[in-house]
């Protein structure tokens, strides 16, 4: 057992020598220069709007400098993007209430994206959320408010009511809104107008996008109500308007031929068909060829649920369109050949203008023709998505054949010098190498 230690002077000169040597390989704290001396406020910031939501809030837990750095400063939470769900123990709803309460003041861009448990159409749970996020927004002044797949429809009358009178006092504050849009919303007629006419009146001359689509729930009569004439007359006033998402039911004649001779430049129309019960009126040929000659460079959108037989009726093919989104059941045996002869139409009247087609579909042999047809002569279809069963596997390699080198000729005829470049590298490689090729994968 050691019981006496015997330090001589040579050791502790040694001793202190190693601590002079230490303390210049790692200087003292207090030689450390701090943060905002080192690196600029804007560089920090411009760091900031890289990051995820959830790396700044740790990144805030640093120091007390970062902190007021992070949670005081409009342009991190500038553009935001919430996600609400109806599920039974949702923790995404608090923790977007938390942000709406924390930084709903520096809001300008927002964006709600409702997540709901799939078969059910409509959901109460779901008005709930929205009420409680908008009520927390405070005197925010927002320049884009777009809620998607909100489904209010079956919600109680208090909280719809409650819900109507949120959003009007938002939109009456935000007298510079740009950007509105409620697709899927699923608005009671008078309930959803209320919301609009507040929308009219404050920002008539700021509105660039207006997102309309789905935002009505149909009426059952199968009757055009008087609302909807006072919805296309408040879209007639906005003069700053170039993209336009709305119901097939709410348009008439009355109001393309309108729209053609306003001073409106579309550029993005967004036409989404419901299946509505009764005979709703047609739009005639002139009206929508007017509409073109006025906007030229228009693109169309079609959206549709609906049976197969309002399909060909609502694809004009003075109109080009740009993307075609379909939902069919073709379970039943009368189904497949409409389906078909859909198909049929699509790749006759619009293959030099069609570049996006998506199909959910219980797939049946009989259209089979029909939809490799329609991907070999639409020249510009290069995003192809289609939902189903495919009783030949053969069917989608060849589908995803045609497209990737659809894709590739794009692609080359888009950066020759790139081409030439790899042919020129393979070349030096030998025969063995891959050829130059950009392939990608089909959406």
């Amino acid at each position: 057992m050691l019981k006496k230690i015997y330090i001589t002077t040579k050791d502790l000169a040694e001793n202190r020598q190693a601590k002079q040597k230490f303390d210049l390989k790692l200087p003292n704290n207090s030689m450390i220069p701090y943060l905002p001396d080192r690196v600029p406020q804007h560089v920090l910031m411009q760091i900031f709007t890289y990051l995820d939501r959830i790396d700044l809030i740790r990144l805030a837990g640093v120091c007390k400098y970062l902190r007021d750095l992070i949670f005081t400063s409009p342009q991190i939470w500038r553009t935001i993007r919430l996600k609400l769900s109806c599920r039974q123990y949702p923790m995404c709803n608090k923790s977007a209430l938390w942000y709406a309460k924390l930084f709903g003041i520096h809001f300008k861009d927002l964006l709600i994206v409702c997540d709901h448990v799939r078969p059910h159409i409509s959901c109460k749970t779901m008005t709930v959320c929205l009420r409680n996020i908008l009520l927390s927004l405070g005197q925010t002044r927002l320049t884009s408010l777009v809620i998607r797949e909100g489904r209010l429809v079956n919600a109680t009358v208090p909280v719809v009511s409650s819900l109507v009178e949120i959003l009007t006092r938002i939109l009456t504050r935000c007298r510079d809104l740009q950007h509105f849009g409620m697709p899927c919303a699923l608005w009671t007629v008078k309930d959803g107008s209320k919301v609009l006419d507040t929308l009219w009146s404050t920002s008539r001359g700021s509105l660039k996008s207006l997102r309309l689509d789905a935002y009505y729930v149909p009426p059952e009569d199968g009757r055009r109500p008087a609302e909807f004439d006072r919805v296309t007359t408040g879209i007639l006033s906005l003069t700053h308007l170039t993209i336009l998402g709305i119901d097939y039911c709410v348009l008439n004649d009355a109001f393309i031929n309108s729209l053609s001779r306003a001073n409106i430049k579309i550029k993005v129309l967004i036409l989404f068909d419901l299946e509505v019960e009764g005979d709703w009126t047609q739009i005639s040929k002139n009206a929508w060829v007017n509409l073109t000659q006025a906007c030229p460079e228009m693109k169309v959108y079609f959206v549709t649920n609906g049976s197969t037989e309002r399909i060909i009726p609502k694809l004009e093919p003075a109109l080009k369109f740009y993307s075609i989104q379909m939902y069919v059941d073709v379970r039943a045996s009368r189904t497949a050949p409409k389906v078909g002869e859909v198909l049929r139409h699509i790749s006759t009247n619009f293959s030099r203008c069609l570049v996006r087609f998506d199909m959910e579909i219980h797939f049946d042999d009989r259209i089979t023709t029909s939809l490799l047809h329609l991907v070999r002569h639409c020249q510009h279809l290069v995003h192809v998505k289609i939902t189903a069963n495919f009783p030949n596997p053969k069917i989608k390699e060849t589908i995803l054949k045609l497209i990737q080198n659809r894709r590739r000729q794009i692609y080359l005829r888009k950066y020759p010098n790139t081409a030439n470049k790899r042919a020129r590298t393979n070349k030096v490689k030998g025969s063995g190498s891959r050829p130059a090729v950009a392939t990608e994968r089909m959406s």
